[in-house]
């Protein structure tokens, strides 16, 4: 076809972006510098162990410990939630697009998170007590939300304008026909 090129897919980290194929592989892909980003973008399939990995990142082990993680500006645009691998908080496993219960719980350094584009769901308390976090930008194809609690610095959660399940006004997050509040920041 006009257009198409074809060759070795390629793997690379910068400053601010990490890129891999096969989930689980983030680990191998960070090695040593795991600690010490503030913000990154991440693309590519996330299972359980890439998660606990994001976890430990953004400052939390696996049962809910301090790291020394200082990644608080999250961009998972481009990743996949996909099941498989160890659970991410010694609780939960992950599952294909889903934000799952307690996914970033207790990550208090987080304050900026834009979740995957391909994520439908989002459980009950996937950020318990991220007390920074300040901005929440919800996937176009959102279908189920479940507020969590203690998010006290949270001033806007954010959905794409042709979502036909969800809109924000203001920040706030309402269902389709702005009848009922869904989740208040």
């Amino acid at each position: 076809k006009v257009g198409e090129a074809k060759g070795e897919i390629l793997e690379f980290t910068t400053s601010d972006a990490v890129i891999w194929e096969e989930p689980g592989g983030l680990s191998a892909l960070l090695g040593e510098d795991l600690f010490r980003f503030t913000t990154l973008s991440f693309a590519g399939p996330m299972n359980g162990d890439d998660l606990r990995l994001l976890r430990q990142m953004m400052g939390r082990n696996a049962d809910g410990s301090a790291t020394n993680g200082q990644l608080s500006h999250v961009d998972l645009t481009d990743a996949d939630i996909v099941s498989g691998g160890e659970s991410y908080d010694n609780a939960h496993y992950s599952k294909d697009n889903v934000v799952g219960q307690g996914l970033f719980a207790g990550c208090d350094r987080l304050e900026e998170v834009v979740l995957p584009n391909s994520a439908t769901v989002i459980e009950k308390d996937a950020f318990l007590n991220c007390s920074s976090l300040t901005r929440l930008d919800l996937p176009l194809y959102t279908e189920e939300v479940t507020p969590s609690d203690g998010c006290t610095r949270l001033t806007e959660i954010s959905i794409p304008a042709i979502n036909t399940r969800y809109q924000n006004i203001d920040g706030v997050l309402f269902n389709a026909d702005a009848s009922e509040i869904v989740w208040f920041p």
